[in-house]
């Protein structure tokens, strides 16, 4: 069964198939900068409790959580590259939860996540990135598609 080559748009909301350990760096890199501009924005907003209109925070929330999913597809195809399930790699996605969780806590009457529990996790999140940027992927055709180091037709590059 063939499948249907992606573009790079595509790729990145892609769990199936397989990617290189450069493009899945370059990926991590982009969507981890990405994710870190709105911080000390939303930081100063909070340490000072500057009155800001609720859909601000919404809307910020919702473009973070965004940027997971293709940081969770990126993880799963470096795994799949490597002979493993993809399923770790929803630590982004758990990562995600925890944040949006920890920054409605503010808001809502939730129980507050402890600083160690949030930086444990984004300890674990960098090291899993790290790990995956320097793993390699197995030689030829694995059960997840074709090697994409032969410019394979089933392997799936964001970059």
């Amino acid at each position: 069964m063939a499948t249907k080559p992606q573009g790079h748009l595509a790729a990145l909301f892609a769990f199936k198939g397989r990617t290189r350990r450069l493009p899945f760096a370059l990926t991590a890199l982009a969507i981890l900068v990405l994710w870190q501009l709105p911080e000390p924005v939303l930081t100063t907003l909070l340490l000072y409790r500057v009155s800001v209109h609720a859909t601000t925070y919404e809307t910020v929330l919702v473009l973070l959580a965004c940027l997971a999913w293709p940081l969770s597809c990126a993880a799963a195809r470096r795994l799949h590259d490597a002979g493993f399930s993809g399923w770790p790699g929803l630590i982004y996605l758990a990562h995600t939860a925890l944040v949006l969780f920890s920054l409605l806590s503010n808001w809502l009457p939730l129980p507050r996540v402890g600083a160690w529990v949030y930086d444990s996790i984004s300890w674990l999140l960098v090291l899993t990135t790290l790990v995956l940027a320097v793993l390699p992927g197995t030689k030829g055709e694995n059960k997840f598609g074709g090697d994409p180091r032969q410019g394979s037709k089933k392997a799936v590059d964001s970059f």
